[in-house]
């Protein structure tokens, strides 16, 4: 795309990992491989990165971590058996010549085992966001 004799991508920076932690022992995990991290990668590994297979690595507070196979590109899911309370590192990558190579790193804590979750009373007056509401 051209615009006043300047290129313009067609893709801007949309590499992201995200983790949420949804309960004591789970979280969701959402990636994005973007534009940046695609040529970052065909610099590094010239021959291969693209077909290479995709994993998480979950790091949970023990001395042993999980790789869990994922879709290339973009997907989400979500990870269960975690330790409470922990502080779990999540990292997506490829495998490539029998060794994990990270691409992107987070984490998030768990809750304890002593965490609650308490219900969030709206007023009667509000609409709640997670509703949809047909006025006539």
């Amino acid at each position: 795309m051209q615009q006043g004799g300047y290129h313009l991508p067609a893709r801007y920076r949309d590499d992201r990992l995200y983790a949420l932690a949804l309960d004591k022992n789970r979280i969701w995990v959402h990636w994005a491989e973007g534009a940046a991290l695609q040529t970052i990668a065909a610099r590094m590994f010239p021959d291969g990165w693209d077909t290479a297979p995709r994993r998480l690595r979950i790091h949970s507070g023990t001395d042993t971590a999980r790789l869990l196979d994922c879709p290339a590109e973009y997907g989400a899911s979500f990870v269960e058996g975690l330790l409470s309370g922990a502080e779990v590192r999540v990292e997506y990558g490829m495998e490539m010549k029998g060794e994990f190579w990270p691409l992107y790193e987070t984490s998030v804590r768990t809750p304890g085992t002593g965490a609650s979750v308490s219900a969030r009373r709206e007023r009667p007056d509000s609409i709640s966001s997670y509703s949809i509401y047909r006025v006539t």
